[in-house]
Protein backbone atom coordinates (compact mmCIF):
# COMPACT_ATOMS: atom_id res chain seq x y z
CA UNK A 1 0.00 0.00 0.00
CA UNK A 2 1.36 3.42 -0.97
CA UNK A 3 2.35 6.07 1.51
CA UNK A 4 -0.19 8.42 -0.12
CA UNK A 5 -3.09 6.13 0.82
CA UNK A 6 -1.84 6.01 4.42
CA UNK A 7 -1.46 9.79 4.46
CA UNK A 8 -4.88 10.54 2.96
CA UNK A 9 -6.62 8.11 5.32
CA UNK A 10 -5.91 10.59 8.13
CA UNK A 11 -8.57 12.83 6.55
CA UNK A 12 -11.30 10.21 6.97
CA UNK A 13 -13.64 10.45 9.94
CA UNK A 14 -16.24 8.34 8.14
CA UNK A 15 -15.83 5.73 5.42
CA UNK A 16 -18.14 3.69 3.18
CA UNK A 17 -18.34 -0.03 3.81
CA UNK A 18 -16.95 -0.65 0.34
CA UNK A 19 -13.88 1.55 0.84
CA UNK A 20 -13.38 0.20 4.36
CA UNK A 21 -13.32 -3.36 2.99
CA UNK A 22 -10.78 -2.42 0.32
CA UNK A 23 -8.54 -0.72 2.89
CA UNK A 24 -8.75 -3.64 5.33
CA UNK A 25 -7.63 -5.92 2.48
CA UNK A 26 -4.63 -3.67 1.84
CA UNK A 27 -5.97 -2.06 -1.33
CA UNK A 28 -6.39 1.47 -2.66
CA UNK A 29 -10.04 2.65 -2.94
CA UNK A 30 -9.09 4.94 -5.84
CA UNK A 31 -7.79 2.06 -7.96
CA UNK A 32 -9.89 1.59 -11.12
CA UNK A 33 -10.21 -1.21 -13.65
CA UNK A 34 -11.25 -1.04 -17.33
CA UNK A 35 -14.43 -2.98 -18.11
CA UNK A 36 -15.92 -3.82 -21.52
CA UNK A 37 -19.71 -3.79 -21.72
CA UNK A 38 -20.51 -6.49 -24.27
CA UNK A 39 -24.15 -5.38 -24.54
CA UNK A 40 -23.46 -1.71 -25.18
CA UNK A 41 -20.08 -2.45 -26.78
CA UNK A 42 -18.17 0.23 -24.92
CA UNK A 43 -15.52 0.49 -22.19
CA UNK A 44 -15.99 2.09 -18.79
CA UNK A 45 -13.98 2.45 -15.59
CA UNK A 46 -15.05 0.74 -12.37
CA UNK A 47 -13.59 0.73 -8.87
CA UNK A 48 -11.56 -2.40 -8.12
CA UNK A 49 -13.35 -4.43 -5.43
CA UNK A 50 -13.28 -8.19 -6.03
CA UNK A 51 -9.75 -7.77 -7.34
CA UNK A 52 -8.51 -7.26 -3.77
CA UNK A 53 -7.80 -10.56 -2.03
CA UNK A 54 -10.41 -11.22 0.67
CA UNK A 55 -12.70 -8.33 -0.32
CA UNK A 56 -15.94 -10.33 -0.53
CA UNK A 57 -15.44 -11.97 2.85
CA UNK A 58 -14.56 -8.70 4.61
CA UNK A 59 -17.42 -6.81 2.89
CA UNK A 60 -19.93 -9.48 3.95
CA UNK A 61 -18.59 -9.45 7.52
CA UNK A 62 -19.11 -5.68 7.73
CA UNK A 63 -22.63 -5.91 6.31
CA UNK A 64 -23.57 -8.65 8.78
CA UNK A 65 -22.10 -6.61 11.65
CA UNK A 66 -24.29 -3.66 10.64
CA UNK A 67 -27.41 -5.78 10.22
CA UNK A 68 -26.74 -7.48 13.55
CA UNK A 69 -26.45 -4.16 15.37
CA UNK A 70 -22.78 -4.63 16.25
CA UNK A 71 -21.64 -1.77 14.00
CA UNK A 72 -23.55 1.50 13.64
CA UNK A 73 -24.06 2.85 10.13
CA UNK A 74 -25.69 5.65 8.16
CA UNK A 75 -27.74 3.90 5.49
CA UNK A 76 -28.11 4.93 1.87
CA UNK A 77 -30.85 3.54 -0.39
CA UNK A 78 -31.14 3.30 -4.15
CA UNK A 79 -34.10 5.07 -5.78
CA UNK A 80 -35.66 4.48 -9.20
CA UNK A 81 -38.27 6.74 -10.80
CA UNK A 82 -41.41 6.11 -12.86
CA UNK A 83 -41.71 2.43 -12.00
CA UNK A 84 -44.66 0.14 -12.30
CA UNK A 85 -44.39 -1.82 -9.08
CA UNK A 86 -46.88 -3.25 -6.65
CA UNK A 87 -46.92 -1.50 -3.24
CA UNK A 88 -46.27 -4.72 -1.39
CA UNK A 89 -43.17 -5.44 -3.45
CA UNK A 90 -40.87 -7.61 -1.33
CA UNK A 91 -37.72 -5.75 -2.39
CA UNK A 92 -38.76 -2.11 -2.44
CA UNK A 93 -41.11 0.52 -1.13
CA UNK A 94 -43.16 2.14 -3.90
CA UNK A 95 -44.18 5.74 -3.19
CA UNK A 96 -46.68 7.51 -5.44
CA UNK A 97 -46.49 11.19 -6.36
CA UNK A 98 -49.74 11.79 -4.46
CA UNK A 99 -48.22 10.39 -1.27
CA UNK A 100 -45.32 12.79 -1.51
CA UNK A 101 -47.69 15.78 -1.60
CA UNK A 102 -46.19 19.20 -1.02
CA UNK A 103 -42.64 17.85 -0.94
CA UNK A 104 -42.62 17.61 -4.72
CA UNK A 105 -43.31 21.35 -4.99
CA UNK A 106 -40.13 22.35 -3.16
CA UNK A 107 -37.23 23.56 -5.28
CA UNK A 108 -34.72 21.76 -3.06
CA UNK A 109 -36.66 18.50 -3.11
CA UNK A 110 -33.93 15.81 -3.06
CA UNK A 111 -35.42 13.80 -5.93
CA UNK A 112 -36.41 16.79 -8.07
CA UNK A 113 -34.26 15.49 -10.91
CA UNK A 114 -36.53 12.42 -11.09
CA UNK A 115 -39.68 14.46 -11.79
CA UNK A 116 -42.15 14.23 -13.38
CA UNK A 117 -42.94 10.69 -12.30
CA UNK A 118 -45.87 8.49 -11.40
CA UNK A 119 -44.03 6.81 -8.57
CA UNK A 120 -40.59 6.08 -7.19
CA UNK A 121 -39.24 2.79 -5.92
CA UNK A 122 -36.94 2.88 -2.88
CA UNK A 123 -35.06 -0.37 -2.37
CA UNK A 124 -35.40 -1.86 1.09
CA UNK A 125 -31.92 -3.38 0.97
CA UNK A 126 -29.39 -0.63 1.76
CA UNK A 127 -26.98 0.49 -0.92
CA UNK A 128 -24.00 -1.12 0.79
CA UNK A 129 -21.47 0.50 -1.56
CA UNK A 130 -22.41 3.94 -0.17
CA UNK A 131 -23.53 3.09 3.37
CA UNK A 132 -21.22 4.85 5.83
CA UNK A 133 -19.66 3.99 9.20
CA UNK A 134 -17.43 6.13 11.40
CA UNK A 135 -13.76 5.18 11.45
CA UNK A 136 -13.83 5.18 15.26
CA UNK A 137 -16.75 2.71 15.37
CA UNK A 138 -15.12 0.57 12.69
CA UNK A 139 -11.87 0.34 14.67
CA UNK A 140 -13.76 -0.57 17.84
CA UNK A 141 -15.57 -3.36 16.01
CA UNK A 142 -12.35 -4.64 14.40
CA UNK A 143 -10.57 -4.60 17.76
CA UNK A 144 -13.45 -6.50 19.40
CA UNK A 145 -13.01 -9.16 16.73
CA UNK A 146 -9.28 -9.33 17.48
CA UNK A 147 -8.36 -7.97 14.06
CA UNK A 148 -5.93 -5.07 14.35
CA UNK A 149 -3.51 -6.03 11.57
CA UNK A 150 -4.67 -3.48 9.00
CA UNK A 151 -4.12 0.11 7.92
CA UNK A 152 -6.67 1.54 10.36
CA UNK A 153 -4.35 0.67 13.26
CA UNK A 154 -0.97 1.45 11.68
CA UNK A 155 -1.12 5.11 12.67
CA UNK A 156 -1.87 4.11 16.27
CA UNK A 157 1.18 1.85 16.31
CA UNK A 158 3.38 4.59 14.86
CA UNK A 159 2.08 7.12 17.38
CA UNK A 160 2.79 4.83 20.32
CA UNK A 161 6.22 3.95 18.99
CA UNK A 162 5.31 0.27 18.72
CA UNK A 163 6.11 -1.94 15.77
CA UNK A 164 6.41 -5.55 14.73
CA UNK A 165 8.93 -7.85 13.07
CA UNK A 166 6.79 -7.64 9.92
CA UNK A 167 7.26 -3.85 9.88
CA UNK A 168 11.01 -4.31 9.50
CA UNK A 169 10.49 -5.87 6.06
CA UNK A 170 7.94 -3.26 4.92
CA UNK A 171 9.66 -1.16 2.26
CA UNK A 172 6.88 1.44 2.51
CA UNK A 173 7.50 1.96 6.22
CA UNK A 174 8.95 5.43 6.87
CA UNK A 175 11.72 3.88 9.03
CA UNK A 176 12.63 1.03 6.65
CA UNK A 177 16.30 0.04 6.84
CA UNK A 178 17.66 -2.39 4.24
CA UNK A 179 20.53 -3.58 6.44
CA UNK A 180 18.30 -4.10 9.47
CA UNK A 181 15.78 -6.02 7.36
CA UNK A 182 18.59 -8.24 6.03
CA UNK A 183 19.99 -8.89 9.49
CA UNK A 184 16.59 -9.89 10.90
CA UNK A 185 15.81 -12.03 7.86
CA UNK A 186 19.15 -13.82 8.21
CA UNK A 187 18.58 -14.50 11.91
CA UNK A 188 15.09 -15.87 11.21
CA UNK A 189 16.25 -18.03 8.30
CA UNK A 190 19.12 -19.56 10.26
CA UNK A 191 17.34 -20.17 13.57
CA UNK A 192 17.27 -23.92 13.00
CA UNK A 193 20.51 -24.20 11.05
CA UNK A 194 22.30 -27.52 11.46
CA UNK A 195 25.74 -27.21 13.15
CA UNK A 196 28.63 -27.70 10.73
CA UNK A 197 32.35 -27.18 10.46
CA UNK A 198 31.76 -23.65 9.19
CA UNK A 199 31.53 -20.93 11.79
CA UNK A 200 28.14 -19.30 12.41
CA UNK A 201 29.54 -16.02 11.12
CA UNK A 202 30.53 -17.60 7.80
CA UNK A 203 27.11 -19.27 7.52
CA UNK A 204 25.49 -15.87 8.08
CA UNK A 205 27.67 -14.23 5.44
CA UNK A 206 26.87 -16.94 2.91
CA UNK A 207 23.14 -16.52 3.54
CA UNK A 208 23.28 -12.73 3.18
CA UNK A 209 25.26 -13.06 -0.06
CA UNK A 210 22.59 -15.42 -1.40
CA UNK A 211 20.13 -12.50 -1.34
CA UNK A 212 20.11 -9.86 -4.15
CA UNK A 213 20.30 -7.02 -1.61
CA UNK A 214 23.14 -8.76 0.21
CA UNK A 215 25.28 -8.95 -2.92
CA UNK A 216 25.09 -5.17 -3.16
CA UNK A 217 26.68 -4.66 0.26
CA UNK A 218 30.25 -3.53 0.67
CA UNK A 219 32.64 -5.91 2.42
CA UNK A 220 32.59 -3.63 5.45
CA UNK A 221 28.78 -3.64 5.61
CA UNK A 222 28.68 -7.44 5.15
CA UNK A 223 31.12 -7.87 8.03
CA UNK A 224 29.07 -5.54 10.21
CA UNK A 225 25.80 -7.41 9.61
CA UNK A 226 27.38 -10.82 10.14
CA UNK A 227 28.86 -9.59 13.43
CA UNK A 228 25.47 -8.33 14.63
CA UNK A 229 23.63 -11.57 13.74
CA UNK A 230 26.39 -13.91 14.95
CA UNK A 231 25.03 -16.01 17.83
CA UNK A 232 28.49 -17.29 18.72
CA UNK A 233 30.34 -14.03 19.14
CA UNK A 234 32.81 -15.56 21.62
CA UNK A 235 34.32 -17.67 18.85
CA UNK A 236 35.57 -21.21 19.27
CA UNK A 237 34.28 -24.41 17.72
CA UNK A 238 30.70 -24.43 16.43
CA UNK A 239 28.16 -25.65 18.97
CA UNK A 240 26.69 -29.09 18.40
CA UNK A 241 23.52 -30.58 19.73
CA UNK A 242 23.60 -33.24 22.42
Amino acid sequence: MSENVKKFLKLYKNVTLEDASILICGGDPSEMERIFDTFGEYYYDRKVTEGHHGFSMVFNALKLAVLGGDLRAIFTYKVESDVNKNKDDSEAWVISAENLGALTQQEDYPFSDLLPFHSVRVFREPDWDRTVVSVADLKSWLASAGYTDCIFFEQDAAASGSGSIADLADRDHPHFSQELALAVAAWQALTDVTPSKRSPKQIIKDWILSEPEGRQLSEKALERLATVVNWQAAGGAPRTSG
